[in-house]
């Protein structure tokens, strides 16, 4: 996904030896739907093999039958398979908000110390200030908004089916049809959409909402 660019920076002074007079190891967890998204997969696996200090481990979560590498998101299950005494290690983090949420609570919940971990997260969160508590139907069944930070949080909390990597209206992973209802964007899409397509992963609804997915 687009965090890895904060990434890359680091990946290329590692390559221009920054490590070498160093002990620091350094670990890169990459995350993407399918193996195609994963950017700069070669570059880094390159840097992999010249420089012994840092480890690349790219991760698919999707449904890619090919793939032979690691799967599932990253959890702290996934770092420790990797890390060692990793509750004294500096985390830097990039991710949409559920994820960097999630991630964070489980490292400090298991000793790493909160300076420790350094964020840069993106998506939409609390630029809802409006009180939002509205009905939805959404794959023949219903559940509340209730003032959740995106329909596409309220969904995921209603634990019904629904696909996302950016949580910032580029990648349109979450798209589906607005039968009935209006909505309002937190963000401005920058994914393409059609006669009523929303992304919820950036909206919020403004009425009772009857979705198609």
């Amino acid at each position: 996904g687009i965090g890895i660019t904060l990434f890359r920076a680091m990946v290329q002074a590692i390559a221009n030896g920054y490590l070498e007079a160093q002990q620091h190891k350094v670990f890169l967890f990459h995350s993407c739907r399918y193996p195609e998204q994963l950017c700069y997969r070669q570059e880094f696996a390159d840097v992999q093999k010249q420089h012994s200090n840092f480890t690349y481990i790219p991760i698919v979560t999707g449904d890619a039958p090919d793939w032979a590498g690691k799967r599932g998101r990253i959890r702290l299950a996934t770092i420790q398979q990797f890390v060692p005494h990793f509750g004294s290690a500096t985390y830097y983090l990039c991710a949409g908000i559920d994820m960097m949420d999630k991630l964070t609570a489980e490292l400090t919940d298991n000793g790493v110390a909160p300076s420790h971990i350094v964020t840069e997260s993106y998506g939409v969160t609390g630029l809802s200030q409006t009180d939002r508590r509205f009905a939805v139907a959404y794959h023949h069944q219903s559940f509340d908004f209730d003032n959740q930070a995106t329909l596409f949080h309220a969904i995921e909390d209603a634990a019904l089916p629904i696909d996302g990597d950016c949580r910032s209206g580029s990648c349109g992973m979450c798209k589906c049809q607005l039968a009935k209802g209006r909505v309002s964007y937190l963000l401005k899409p920058q994914h393409p959409l059609k006669k009523n397509e929303i992304l919820p992963c950036c909206c919020v609804p403004e009425t009772d909402l009857v979705l198609q997915g």
